[in-house]
């Protein structure tokens, strides 16, 4: 039990520093990653010498290596950063299947995957959440999402019609529980046409802004092609202190750059851990029945 402990501790104490260091400079660092790994590599050496069982230890390498590359291709198709990558795969690594989780399946790929959806479900809760509080600080957005809502209604009507048809056939030929059950999709429709212009208008006119290099800072994603230093601004990739410099002494402080912002995505991992130690796979259980 003791073991379980440390192994939670570990996982909480790196990923708190993570999800700190990410809200406040948009970096994450290679290092807590790397250091999460290491103290769990070394509570897995304690657990097998203790108790003669290696099992967790190789489970542990094959998670982070699957998930390393599922991280990095996530962030190949622009998802999320570089850094995101490393500390979902060093979460999976110092994450054991514990007892004190709750779950249905003792199976270390089950375990994987309930915590992959955990992340997932607690992933768009807190982008769409951190997304709201952003916007508070640019009003003007709202403007432009409603405009955009507006320019593209079109669809969302046109769907609407369609449900509001299939809803009176329902109701004629099978009754009134069968068209309560359709009418669930017809508000998932709504809200997932809601979402998607909110989150594209949020790329355009929340999260995308112009500032001279002179205001630049280390962590920024500055996009664009900059040739005279042969520096490429790429998403997801945050801009570091020497880069900044060249850019000043080529194009000078005041020559204005493309800045991209993005959800601070790392305490979705702390969130997604600490869910998934108190309620395992109940959620997922309690959301498919």
């Amino acid at each position: 039990m003791i073991f379980e402990y440390l192994f939670v501790a570990n996982l909480l104490i790196f990923l708190g520093i993570i999800a700190y260091e990410d809200l406040k400079t948009s970096l994450i660092s290679d290092k807590y990653p790397l250091f999460m790994s290491i103290v769990a590599f070394l509570l897995y050496l304690l657990f097998c010498s203790f108790y003669r069982n290696c099992e967790p230890l190789m489970y542990a390498f094959i998670g982070g290596i699957i998930f390393l590359l599922i991280g990095y291709a996530l962030y190949y198709l622009g998802q999320w950063g570089e850094g995101d990558a490393l500390v979902l795969a060093a979460t999976i690594f110092s994450f054991p299947k514990l007892n004190i989780i709750p779950l249905h399946s003792d199976t270390y790929t089950y375990f994987w995957f309930v915590f992959f959806i955990n992340l997932s479900f607690v992933g768009v809760i807190y982008s769409l959440t951190y997304t709201l509080i952003y916007s508070l600080k640019r009003p003007s957005f709202y403007k432009n999402l409603f405009s955009q809502m507006k320019r593209y209604g079109l669809f969302l009507f046109a769907g609407e019609f369609a449900l509001l048809i299939s809803y009176l056939f329902l109701y004629l030929f099978y009754g009134i529980k069968e068209t309560f059950i359709f009418g669930l999709w017809g508000i998932a429709y709504a809200l997932m046409y809601f979402l998607y212009f909110f989150a594209k208008t949020a790329d355009t006119y929340l999260f995308t802004f112009h500032k001279p290099l002179k205001d630049v800072k280390e962590g920024d994603t500055v996009m664009g092609d900059f040739e005279k230093v042969h520096f490429k601004g790429r998403l997801l990739d945050a801009i570091t202190k020497a880069e900044i410099k060249k850019l000043i002494k080529s194009y000078g402080e005041n020559y204005k750059v493309e800045v991209k912002d993005m959800v601070r995505y790392a305490p979705s991992f702390l969130l997604a851990t600490l869910l998934t130690l108190l309620v395992g796979d109940k959620l997922i259980w309690y959301l498919v029945k």
